[in-house]
């Protein structure tokens, strides 16, 4: 795990060099695209973009300081549109991913340096769906995910349940609603409030209380990809 953060963090921290003594240059093109160029303090070309009327239409390219290319993205009017790739800086794939006007859809695909698949994961209008599938190193399939819990808290006016993961971590977002197409968290849909990994949401009742819920969890996993699960809970008060 500590070696997969160690990547990814050495990819991002590549990708964001410092704009100390940078310089750059727009030449036009037809049609009316005109082509952004920055060099860092090397004189190497760092960024270059397609642009129309001032916002990037086209493709848009990030190079790491040694002059590998780092992101390979296609944007319409400065909104992700298309598919984005990201390189490990020694050049192989690290991700694939598709946008539509800015937001994340379709499945999103990462990859290994020895270029095997190693996850992939479906996304609507930038919201996870369920389905991640993690692969180890080895290519087998990662199997092991935590699952809901609630305990239930009752009252002589009230319902409490308390949320939390069965392997407790502290990187998740508890909501009650249910799935878009059985599978995407809406986008309307707002996370209770989680304090190191616990949410609590309590529910008020005159008379008898049954009710079915579906609690939803959002889960950053070991390797950074979202793990999405959801329980159908009820709670009935005689």
């Amino acid at each position: 795990m500590k070696y997969f953060s160690f990547i990814f963090i050495c990819i991002c921290l590549s990708c964001f060099p410092s704009k100390k003594n940078h310089n750059s240059q727009i030449t036009k093109k037809e049609n009316g695209i005109s082509v952004f160029r920055e060099y860092n303090d090397r004189n190497i070309l760092i960024h270059e973009a397609e642009m129309v009327d001032g916002m990037k239409n086209g493709i848009s390219k990030i190079y790491y300081q040694s002059g590998r290319l780092s992101d390979l993205v296609i944007y319409e009017n400065n909104l992700k549109n298309g598919i984005a790739k990201k390189f490990y800086p020694s050049g192989e794939l690290y991700n694939r991913n598709n946008y539509i006007h800015g937001n994340k859809d379709g499945t999103q695909k990462r990859f290994y340096k020895s270029g095997k698949i190693w996850s992939e994961v479906d996304y609507k209008k930038g919201s996870p769906g369920k389905g991640l599938i993690e692969y180890k190193l080895n290519g087998k399939i990662r199997t092991n995910y935590p699952e809901i819990k609630v305990e239930q808290f009752t009252t002589h006016k009230s319902v409490k349940i308390k949320l939390q993961l069965s392997n407790y971590s502290k990187k998740v977002a508890f909501y009650i609603t249910d799935l878009l197409n059985n599978k995407y968290i809406p986008y309307k849909a707002k996370a209770l409030k989680t304090i190191n990994g616990v949410a609590r949401k309590q529910f008020y009742f005159n008379k008898n209380l049954d009710t079915i819920i579906n609690i939803v969890a959002k889960y950053e996993t070991q390797d950074r990809n979202i793990y999405i699960c959801e329980k159908k809970y009820r709670i009935k008060i005689p």
